[in-house]
């Protein structure tokens, strides 16, 4: 009985082993189609390894790199994504990632968001730092990942504040969407962010004609409140 036992252990152990080394076999192609000059190779490899997910976790020293530096738009688009994906070091992922926030493409700024807010707090600061950038986008997609990654995000909220007090008061579209990304980051970080309450309430005072964000900032200050 012990022998069979032993066996089937054996066995088992013999094929993780094998699925194992197919795995890193795997990682090691797209690695290498990472390192290609064609850009359809390169958009296929960074799909697959954001499949892949954190047993890929190898190739983020190469997705760094195409994201810093690749020309193609979706390499770089794709690059960002596989980042959040294979849920590599943080010291060196996370500022990537900031970087990829200034990106020229609306798209890849927008990746790279996603994938920030998948680490939590440790990407904090960097999307503080990003609250005071030139370009609204920037600042409204590091609003939006703020906001995703909620209380935890709470050292956030002087920054918040001053980008929303520091933005137009012109009330053109886009300029309501990127104060609605610093509201909305308020109320998902919650109590936490009551030193909003004022301002808010200043907003619903001073009877703002914007229907959308007086609605924004009534949602926010209930759960600010609660």
């Amino acid at each position: 009985m012990k022998a069979m036992l032993l066996f089937l252990i054996l066995v088992a152990f013999g094929a993780n082993n094998k699925a194992l080394s197919q795995e890193n076999t795997q990682v090691q192609q797209l690695i290498g189609d990472l390192k290609s000059n064609q850009a359809v190779k390169k958009r296929k490899a960074v799909t697959e390894i954001a499949k892949l997910g954190q047993d890929a976790k190898s190739a983020n020293p190469y997705l760094i790199q195409l994201l810093e530096k690749d020309r193609d738009v979706l390499v770089r688009r794709g690059a960002a994504e596989a980042l959040g994906m294979t849920g590599g070091d943080a010291s060196t992922t996370v500022p990537a990632l900031a970087k990829a926030l200034k990106d020229k493409d609306v798209d890849v700024i927008a990746a790279a968001s996603v994938s920030l807010r998948k680490y939590g707090k440790k990407a904090v600061p960097a999307l503080r730092t990003a609250l005071s950038d030139k370009d609204n986008q920037v600042r409204r997609h590091a609003a939006d990942a703020l906001a995703a990654i909620g209380v935890e995000a709470k050292d956030a909220v002087p920054d918040l504040i001053k980008a929303y007090q520091s933005e137009s008061p012109n009330m053109r579209r886009g300029n309501v969407q990127i104060k609605a990304s610093y509201i909305n980051a308020l109320g998902e970080i919650g109590p936490d962010a009551k030193d909003a309450i004022p301002v808010f309430e200043a907003v619903l005072a001073e009877g703002n004609p914007d229907r959308q964000l007086r609605r924004l900032v009534t949602d926010a200050l209930r759960k600010i409140r609660k």
